[in-house]
């Protein structure tokens, strides 16, 4: 007990507990004041000179010399082919009757072939020139050399592959007779092919083409050729007749009721039933000339298949 130094004293005061606390707390405000002081002072010694604006001035290339700084780049060189031409529809024309006369000559015909290709890529196969085109294919066809022939072959498979582009300007006997030659230039030549997967490809195609044909027996065939050989024959021995005939018998009643021609000076209206009938007339011829357009169309379509299932059949080797 005497040990105790503080017995019998009375215990601390509150107040003077607040005074220590209160120096603690200004003892640590100012270390923490003098730790941001020295570390502020660390930064401002850390951190580069500031950089003038004059430095980041760019000096402008002088007048005289302005490609120091920017040279021009190289020009860029460039081929370019002339696929179409001006040429006027006259020019045009003149041109595919010099290729007509010319296409027909196997010997010039690879050349001539190639121009009409020129053509039609270049868009000059129009309807003002579809007749002069057509009769271009026509000379051509009517070749004495064979379209299948290995000197001309491919030069007519690429002609009648090219002129399906120009195909819409043809009417429809014209595109009936295309379709019939492109069976003969382009689906025969595929057929000569020693390439296995160009060969079964047309064969396809062959297939499809036959299988949209109507049903027609041999007979039907020999009926409608000799059908159609008749009526032409009998159609022109009668126009002939007719023409021949009628001319003399018409102008002895013209004499007999107009003396004097005075008709022709008479205005007189048409008669109603007349102009009916020759509606009809005009009707009936052109419902008739469509059928034998079919007809026709129909035969050659046979002919030009008959012809390319031949070729197959040579060609065709089994295993």
């Amino acid at each position: 007990m005497g040990d105790n130094l503080f017995e019998g004293l009375p215990p601390p005061s509150q107040q003077q507990q607040l005074e220590e606390k209160k120096e603690e707390e200004q003892g640590r405000d100012q270390n923490l004041l003098s730790l941001k002081t020295s570390s502020s002072n660390d930064n401002k010694e850390a951190s580069p000179n500031p950089v003038l604006k004059s430095a980041l001035k760019r000096h402008k290339p002088t007048e005289s010399n302005p490609e120091v700084y920017f040279p021009a780049a190289a020009p860029e060189k460039r081929l370019r082919f002339k696929t179409t031409t001006d040429a006027s529809e006259t020019q045009v024309i003149e041109a595919m009757q010099k290729i007509a006369s010319h296409i027909k000559n196997p010997t010039k015909f690879a050349k001539a072939s190639k121009l009409v290709i020129q053509l039609i890529k270049a868009g000059s196969v129009k309807a003002g020139t579809s007749d002069h085109f057509f009769a271009i294919l026509e000379a051509a066809m009517s070749s004495t050399t064979s379209c299948t022939d290995p000197s001309v072959g491919g030069d007519y498979h690429s002609l009648f592959s090219a002129a399906q582009d120009a195909a819409e300007y043809l009417n429809k006997k014209q595109k009936n007779q295309l379709t019939v030659w492109t069976f003969r230039a382009v689906v025969a030549n595929d057929l000569l092919t020693d390439d296995s997967f160009v060969f079964s490809k047309t064969a396809s195609r062959l297939k499809d083409a036959i299988s949209s044909l109507p049903i027609a027996t041999e007979d039907d065939d020999i009926d409608e050729a000799a059908t159609l050989k008749d009526e032409t024959e009998i159609g022109n021995d009668d126009d002939n007749n007719k023409e021949a005939i009628v001319a003399p018998a018409e102008e002895n009643k013209k004499d007999e009721s107009d003396p004097f021609g005075l008709d022709a000076l008479i205005p007189r209206s048409g008669n109603k039933d007349d102009r009916t009938k020759g509606k009809k007339d005009v009707a009936a011829k052109s419902r008739k000339e469509d059928e034998e357009e079919t007809k026709r169309f129909l035969k050659s379509q046979r002919e030009a298949l008959i012809t390319c299932l031949e070729i197959a059949a040579r060609r065709y080797k089994t295993p």
